[in-house]
């Protein structure tokens, strides 16, 4: 139980880690475009954001970071 419990903890570590990051992006973007804040999830806000830039490699991405995240301690 003990192992199982370090390794959902490292997982909510680097998912925060993720999240934060994520976040400063999306404030970065959002200035840049003198856009207010979205209300939506934070991962949901980036895909929306590298998305609106052009590049449609970038949305497909986007499940496969998600899916590999998940995958990491499994």
């Amino acid at each position: 139980m003990r192992d199982l419990m370090v390794t959902v903890g490292e997982l909510l570590l680097l998912w925060g880690f993720l999240e934060r990051t994520t976040r400063k992006c999306l404030a970065v973007i959002h200035t840049a475009e003198g856009k207010p804040r979205a209300k939506a999830p934070v991962l949901a806000q980036w895909r929306h954001a590298e998305a609106g830039r052009g590049d449609p490699r970038l949305a497909q991405l986007f499940p496969e970071i998600v899916a590999t995240l998940r995958n990491c301690f499994v």
